[in-house]
């Protein structure tokens, strides 16, 4: 065999080598989300971090209010900026000791390349390795944005797409040169919102309309120390995000508590840490997660603001305005009923259920009425206490629920009255219904003395 066809032989083999043996990604850090199973890296951004941002870590812009801002701003709890590291992790399945392993940014057709990171000696077979570098590598290629990832211009937001990192083998040495069989591509998609203004702030609750992207159909239900989120139907009126901006990931709800009305005035990033609660998926938006906002203190009346998060993690679009008290707006107690952990009240004992109608119109009664004012928290307070004995006495005898159930329903008459017509409507009611006991109970007494007297006198 003679000498050319001998390099050409071993050519072919270490091309079949290679070939089978592609750089394989196993991880991306120093972003805001990453999907391996499609290699796709996430960057989301509403402004500086605060304290200016620390190099191996993003930052959470919603941890204190914006420059000169009183109000939500879009914030991101893990916003890049320009000199955080992006660190791809990768393995090989082959030994790359002799071969140069390259990071480059360019557009995703592999066109404009531009070397950002190497590693002059590959990894050996099956050993972890990685290439880096800064989010200035991909910010200074958007005209919009500067090299650390703040605007340079007076646009409300950027949505850049169309580069992507890839890992090359550098087999140019041995002229082998195959980037569709050697190359690993990872697209980058980036979302910046300008903090300076105010288009992506806030949106009307249950806004509607083509250009609308609003929180709808959500209301709350009371829990101990905590809400409950209740979302049907779908809880956006819109599910196609903004400007072309990245799909959307989850709702982002800010619980404060009420003072003197629902306003977002004083309500700023940093006063309140949003509960994030996922979408199963970008066309399912419904809730996957437990549907709680946890941590709440009870008897203190919380108003929800919430707002959009895409995929990079930006909140945006908060319902600030327009919001319903009566959907957005609960007082904590410790016993949420049929939502949650149950405790035994005289009214479910007595009715045999907690779903029974009866035993929702008290519980709708001490939402509206007594978890309203602090006499009534006292007596809701004072029931939890002691109802339950009273719940155990009864729920074993039949004859006892009976009774119980007699001397209740006047006051399931009185809560549905005033569920339905108002407190005073209800209250006129029960003092006629008491005049009219009186009379009636004045009457029976004279009968029963008028026969005693007649009796008596036979």
């Amino acid at each position: 065999m003679n000498i050319s066809k001998l390099i050409i032989f071993f050519n072919i083999i270490l091309f079949s080598i290679l070939s089978n043996s592609a750089v394989s990604l196993k991880g991306v850090s120093g972003a805001s989300f990453f999907n391996l199973e499609t290699r796709k890296i996430y960057g989301g951004t509403t402004g500086a971090c605060p304290g200016g941002g620390d190099a191996a870590t993003t930052c959470n812009t919603c941890t204190e209010p914006q420059t000169g801002s009183s109000v939500l701003k879009p914030c991101n709890q893990k916003n890049i900026h320009g000199a955080l590291r992006i660190v791809l992790s990768f393995q090989s399945s082959t030994d790359l000791t002799k071969f140069p392993v390259i990071l480059s940014v360019g557009n995703t057709d592999g066109s404009s390349l531009a070397e950002v990171d190497r590693l002059t000696v590959g990894p050996a077979k099956d050993v972890a390795a990685s290439l880096s570098t800064t989010w200035s590598a991909i910010c200074s290629l958007d005209t919009k944005l500067d090299s650390s990832c703040a605007f340079k211009t007076s646009d409300d937001h950027s949505v850049f797409t169309g580069k992507s990192f890839f890992i090359d083998v550098d087999e140019s040495n041995n002229g082998i040169i195959d980037p569709n069989t050697e190359r690993t591509p990872i697209a980058v998609i980036l979302h910046a919102i300008n903090p300076a203004n105010t288009t992506y702030d806030n949106q009307p609750y249950c806004a509607t309309g083509p250009a609308n992207y609003g929180l709808c159909f959500y209301s709350l239900e009371i829990g101990d120390q905590k809400l409950v989120i209740l979302g049907d139907p779908a809880p956006l009126y819109n599910a196609t995000p903004p400007d072309s901006s990245p799909e959307f990931q989850a709702v982002a709800f800010f619980a404060f508590p009420w003072a003197t009305g629902i306003s977002a005035t004083g309500i700023s990033n940093g006063a309140v840490q949003p509960v994030i609660k996922q979408f199963e998926s970008a066309t399912n938006l419904s809730i996957q997660d437990e549907p709680y906002i946890t941590g709440l203190e009870n008897y203190v009346r919380y108003c929800v603001f919430a707002g959009q998060m895409n995929i990079t993690q930006n909140i945006f679009g908060f319902t600030t305005t327009s919001l319903d008290a009566n959907q957005m707006c609960k007082i904590t107690s410790e016993v949420v009923g049929v939502l949650d952990g149950k405790k035994c009240f005289i009214s479910t004992a007595a009715f045999g259920s907690d779903m029974a109608s009866e035993v929702q119109i008290f519980r709708n009664f001490r939402d509206t009425f007594l978890l309203t004012n602090r006499y009534g928290i006292d007596f809701v307070k004072a029931y939890y206490q002691y109802g339950p004995i009273g719940a155990r006495f009864i729920s074993d005898s039949e004859t006892l629920k009976i009774f119980a159930r007699t001397a209740l329903y006047p006051l399931v008459g009185f809560s549905w009255i005033a569920l339905n017509y108002g407190i005073m409507p209800a209250l006129l009611v029960m003092l006629l219904m008491m005049v009219m006991l009186f009379h009636i109970r004045k009457k029976i007494s004279h009968f029963l003395k008028f026969n005693q007297t007649k009796q008596g006198r036979l």
